[in-house]
């Protein structure tokens, strides 16, 4: 399908629908023009300089043959107003009125320099052989594959920071970003005491869509570390967040589970931290540790003050050996 364009200059040009409303140039004057339906310029009476006669032209005509007189007026021999006028078909017919249309004109795109800005303009040409218009790069790609690709993505880069920042790598980013947080917070814990050197530990959450389980993952005990000094940790991380809602808190050593713990028991540890009697809740931490498998790892001790606490020291330090042993030195 097609649209007529009528020119200023009186041409008529016959354009593609594909090609509404861009931009283009008339092969006939070369002026610049919106590629539109619209009507014919409509013509003006003029008085023929040789014979007198008064004629309808179009201001934008480059010459002029005189039906009466048959002479050719050029734009000097005619007023000001009328500069370049056109014959009137309509009341004169010619040879070439009488002829088919023309076939519909190539137009030639405008100079870069004088495009309107954020419009486009194409001619014919521009279609490939598939018949469809250029387009931009950005109209090439396929948005879906771009949104899919966005959340790979963002897994791969936040996963990067959390093993730069010692954390568990998670397929889910929030938990990568609970992960980290869980880290520095351990981090912190080690480094604000000097006690604390030559300890390495890491904190993160054993499942990938749910806090549930809180690992504390022992990884080295070096130097003149011993057994307080890493129960030290455990209760400076433990007072550190007591604000997560774990229910069970498992004591690994390097990735192995060995020991867990009621979560509700490990922010008891964190709130009392500063007020509770450290004798006490070394003594009577071993009886509320289980085992993977859930039994319960060191019985609770009655009787006699000196037997119990004997017992429990002993128990404390069973703990110790088999949550990290000689192993982690």
């Amino acid at each position: 399908m097609s649209f007529r364009v009528h020119c200023t200059c009186g041409a008529m040009l016959h354009v593609g629908d594909r090609l509404l409303g861009k931009r283009g140039r008339c092969p006939t004057c070369q002026s610049a023009l919106t590629l539109r339906p619209n009507a014919p310029p409509a013509p003006v009476e003029r008085r023929c300089a040789g014979c007198g006669e008064t004629i309808r032209v179009n201001a934008r005509a480059n010459e002029l043959l005189c039906p009466e007189c048959a002479a050719l007026a050029d734009s000097a021999a005619l007023p000001e107003e009328a500069e370049l006028p056109v014959i009137d078909l309509d009341r004169y017919p010619t040879p070439e009125a009488a002829a088919p249309p023309p076939p519909a004109p190539l137009l030639s795109p405008l100079p870069a320099a004088v495009r309107p800005t954020g419009e486009p303009v194409w001619d014919d040409e521009s279609a490939g052989s598939s018949g469809t218009t250029r387009s931009t790069l950005l109209s090439k790609v396929d948005w879906r594959i771009l949104a899919a690709a966005i959340p790979l993505l963002l897994v791969v880069v936040i996963g990067g920071f959390a093993a730069m920042q010692g954390g568990a790598f998670s397929l889910n980013p929030l938990q990568l970003v609970a992960n980290i947080a869980l880290q520095r917070q351990l981090a912190r814990a080690i480094a604000d005491d000097p006690r604390n050197a030559g300890i390495k530990a890491s904190a993160y959450y054993r499942n990938a869509f749910d806090q549930s389980v809180l690992v504390f993952d022992l990884h080295e005990v070096s130097g003149e570390r011993n057994k307080l000094d890493v129960f030290r940790v455990l209760l400076d991380f433990a007072a550190a967040t007591t604000d997560t809602d774990c229910e069970t808190v498992e004591l690994a050593f390097r990735g192995t589970p060995r020991f867990l713990m009621n979560g509700d028991y490990f922010r008891t540890l964190g709130r009392e931290r500063s007020t509770q009697n450290p004798a006490y809740t070394i003594r009577t931490f071993p009886e509320h540790l289980r085992t993977p498998s859930g039994t319960q790892a060191f019985q609770q001790w009655t009787g006699g003050v000196l037997g119990v606490f004997a017992e429990q020291m002993k128990d404390f330090n069973e703990m110790h050996d088999q949550w990290y042993g000689y192993a982690a030195r």
